[in-house]
């Protein structure tokens, strides 16, 4: 992440906030803030109860994550399904640092510790990248757990059944053995890209991060866990998840937006060393925001990507942000029942998370919302566009479930009046508005019997 950091900050695309915040709360408001307007990333450099600077907001952007992978704006699904071809698991894919970055031990309590939503339990670690191994296999597994910090100086991590890091805890607790696991805090991009893949499970997402970096992954020998770990790290928790044990973990503010029910099935996770980068800076991310949702469009998007490209021709590309559980889908139609063949076999793909899907022509732009809309409003005829399949199961298997159902959505041009859409356009090079437009005039002062600015965001 360090190399990456330089980048965004050497062509002025990372914002500084130098005024100190308060973890509690502050910080994740101010984030919430700059997502309103924009993706852009920031690095608070005076946060409350730490000397650690915290970033966030890196992975907040389509463009950003398309310059990750070198793939060309607009592109990225096709990139990464080409990246994950590419993946050769018998070839080296780690390799031992040959010079090891300097690392210092830390106090736990050295971390920052961000509340971020209002109901939240306490301070949570939210970009934490979990890497473990099959204790079986020795394959390696990276993924991403939530992580409670408590008092008591242990975590309360919340792992969803189908990761294959539970099944990874399930092997070493019938053993009776806890289950090694270091949490990577601010690695390189391609290895919290790659915790994002959805791979076979005897596939090592270090393997995917090796394909992104066009070279094997540097590693260097944890502190005190028997494997190596990503070198370009810039915190690393280490530990073990007791066996046999569970706590109730939460509320927390989840993706949706909402705050989910309490977790009864907290495993512990025991911090065995603390270890930073010299300058450490420690990412967090605000769970619901745009930087999440880009997270999660990596993990969902690419594998409805991979799948209906294989079933239909003309798939372009999809993302399902900023609204997830609605994948939205380019196709190039060349004729009329594709966009139907496609909202099918979206909904094949992934039917735990598909409930929605959205197809739409070559020329828009599926991360605008308002572009979308406007295609299925002024395209064609609303009333004959849209299938709604009833009582389809999700991931909601609950006896009334909330999450059911399905609604495919044609947004494209019919067939047939392809003339009637020839977008209205002007016929100019691109207008560099500081060019044609003076410099804003300065501010004018404050009078000085108007009151003056609050202290806090508005």
């Amino acid at each position: 992440m360090r190399n990456y950091l330089k980048i965004l900050h050497d062509r002025g695309d990372i914002q500084l906030v130098r005024r100190r915040v308060d973890p509690c709360f502050e910080l994740s408001a101010v984030i919430e803030k700059v997502q309103q307007n924009g993706a852009q990333p920031l690095l608070f450099t005076d946060v409350a109860g730490t000397d650690m600077p915290v970033v966030s907001n890196i992975y907040a952007s389509n463009d950003r994550l398309c310059e990750m992978i070198g793939a060309a704006r607009g592109e990225f699904c096709r990139r990464w399904d080409e990246l994950l071809g590419a993946v050769d698991a018998s070839a080296p894919y780690v390799e031992r640092a040959a010079v090891p970055t300097p690392r210092v031990p830390i106090a736990f309590d050295a971390l920052p510790r961000i509340t971020w939503r209002g109901k939240d339990d306490g301070p949570y670690i939210t970009a934490g990248v979990f890497y473990a191994k099959d204790p079986e296999t020795g394959v390696g597994n990276l993924s991403f757990c939530r992580a409670s910090m408590r008092a008591d100086g242990t975590l309360l991590c919340c792992i969803d059944p189908p990761h294959d890091l539970a099944r990874y805890q399930a092997l070493a607790e019938a053993r009776g053995e806890p289950l090694d696991v270091a949490i990577l805090i601010g690695p390189a991009p391609e290895i919290f890209l790659a915790a994002c893949a959805s791979i076979p499970y005897e596939q090592d997402e270090l393997s995917v991060a090796a394909a992104i970096r066009g070279a094997p992954v540097p590693m260097r020998p944890a502190s005190t866990l028997p494997f190596d770990l990503p070198d370009e790290t810039e915190v690393v928790i280490e530990g073990r998840i007791r066996p046999h044990e569970r706590k109730l973990e939460g509320p927390f503010g989840e993706y949706m937006g909402y705050y989910g029910p309490l977790n009864t099935n907290g495993y512990v996770f025991d911090v065995t060393a603390v270890t930073a980068r010299e300058g450490a800076v420690f990412h967090g991310l605000l769970c619901g925001g745009a930087e999440d949702l880009c997270a999660l469009d990596v993990a969902f998007a690419t594998r409805t990507y991979s799948h209906i490209a294989r079933k239909v021709s003309g798939v372009i590309d999809v993302t399902c942000n900023p609204m997830f559980f609605c994948s939205v889908v380019k196709i190039d139609k060349s004729y009329e029942a594709q966009p139907r063949e496609v909202i099918q076999a979206v909904f094949d793909a992934n039917p735990n998370y598909n409930f929605a899907c959205i197809v739409v022509d070559k020329d828009v732009d599926i991360h605008d919302l308002q572009a979308v809309l406007k295609a299925f409003l002024t395209r064609g005829r609303v009333d004959r566009r849209v299938t709604v399949v009833d009582d389809v199961r999700g991931w909601d298997d609950s006896a009334d479930p909330i999450y059911a159902g399905r609604v495919g959505i044609d947004a494209t041009m019919t067939w047939g009046r392809e003339e009637n859409f020839d977008p209205a356009s002007t016929p100019w090079p691109e207008i560099q508005l500081d060019e044609y437009l003076d410099p804003p005039t300065a501010r004018a002062p404050r009078p000085s019997n108007a009151p003056a600015a609050r202290n806090s965001i508005s």
